[in-house]
């Protein structure tokens, strides 16, 4: 296969799949003639399109259908093509027209580029692929191919090569573009409930590329982690830190969502943000839970068991903050010696149940179910606020 279509034989002599074997070497012929420094290329780009056997992996990588009048004047002008050129063509032309063009593509159009490469190759059919080359060898006056068998393996080959043609352009890109649009491609395809080949290859070389950085970002909150409570939530970098997250696990958890797979790699920051929830005792670490839960549920806004989660914790703080305040106002008019009466009978307190993150960090958002029961036992006044009496039953994510 040819991964930069200018290495295609029909690209370097500038030919259709129609043309006889008498128009390529008179092709040949010319070029040679007129570029003699080339003579080396032309004469191997010729051998292989006169050769029945050779010329298979060429004419998968090129334009069946397409007239050597209309290739002739794509390639003067640079072989671009708009997208109306492309309307009526079939799927393996458009497929590596989109090859191509890709190089010239970022943002959206590119992640809309990969989409419809997955899409295309997965309408392609081999015995329909046979049945369009044989056509255009019979045209062109070549012996045909005996059977669709014979295909299997150089069309296993262009699937690597469609990996190998994205993987190229995609290095192209910073890194926090390569992310933003990876995550195009996958919330498109989630959406649509399929993830063909293609888009498999393609989520598995982006979560190969970004490991170390995922790696590192679990080890910044297993630190935060094991700190609490001793330290507080450095919210400011949570404000970085957790939507960085939120963006580079969102392809492969949408991935994993739509195929089934039981692993959200990203769960630390869940399971961290629990923990912050679970160590709050007074007004301002309520407070900054309930900002890193907001901060958490716009940055797993694509995932229903941690948006579900945030949310119901983000209630329970509301809830909770709402009545110190309350009380707060109320003890602010009373006098202090009544400050003893806000002591509740009884305080219902408990912690959550919770297991740590996998070494790896990659932890699994597979809570069974969700049960939350905020037990606020009141306010106390004293020198330093309030005190918050947060109670928690939950079934914590499963590493």
């Amino acid at each position: 296969m040819y991964v930069n279509y200018k290495e295609n034989p029909f690209y370097i002599l500038h030919r259709s799949l129609e043309d006889t074997r008498d128009v390529i070497l008179e092709k040949a012929d010319d070029m040679c003639f007129d570029e003699p420094e080339r003579e080396d290329v032309i004469e191997q780009a010729k051998g292989i399109l006169l050769n029945p056997q050779r010329r298979i992996r060429a004419e998968l990588g090129w334009l069946p259908e397409v007239s050597t009048a209309v290739i002739e004047a794509k390639i003067q002008a640079g072989f671009r093509f708009a997208e109306s050129d492309t309307w009526g063509l079939n799927p393996l032309a458009r497929l590596n027209i989109l090859l191509a063009n890709m190089e010239e593509y970022s943002g959206k159009v590119l992640a809309d580029c990969i989409l419809k490469l997955d899409e295309l190759y997965a309408t392609i059919n081999i015995n329909e692929l046979w049945q369009l080359l044989n056509k255009e060898r019979k045209r062109a006056g070549f012996p045909t191919i005996q059977e669709p068998e014979l295909l299997k393996e150089p069309w296993q080959e262009m699937q690597a090569e469609i990996k190998h043609g994205i993987q190229a352009c995609v290095s192209k890109l910073s890194n926090d573009e390569y992310i933003r649009v990876s995550g195009m491609v996958a919330a498109e395809a989630a959406a649509k409930g399929k993830f063909g080949i293609i888009l498999q290859d393609y989520i598995d070389s982006y979560w190969l590329a970004q490991r170390q950085l995922y790696e590192q970002l679990c080890e910044y909150f297993h630190t935060k982690k094991e700190a609490l409570p001793t330290e507080g939530v450095p919210i400011n970098e949570m404000r970085i830190k957790v939507p960085e997250m939120g963006r580079l696990v969102k392809p492969i958890n949408l991935y994993n969502q739509t195929m089934g797979i039981e692993d959200t790699p990203g769960a630390v920051v869940v399971n961290y943000g629990i923990d912050v929830y679970d160590a709050a005792n007074d007004i301002e670490s309520g407070e900054a839970a309930r900002s890193l839960f907001k901060l958490i549920k716009e940055a797993y806004a694509y995932n229903p068991r941690a948006l579900e989660i945030a949310e119901d914790i983000l209630y329970n703080l509301e809830r909770a903050l709402s009545r110190i305040n309350t009380n707060s106002s109320s003890s602010a008019t009373s006098s202090s010696s009544s400050s003893s009466s806000n002591y509740p009978s009884s305080s219902t307190s408990s912690s959550s149940s919770k297991s740590n993150d996998s070494d790896d960090g990659a932890g699994c958002l597979g809570c069974l179910g969700i049960l939350i029961v905020a037990g606020i036992g009141g306010a106390v006044a004293g020198p330093f606020g309030f005190i918050l009496a947060i109670g928690v039953a939950i079934w914590m994510f499963s590493d």
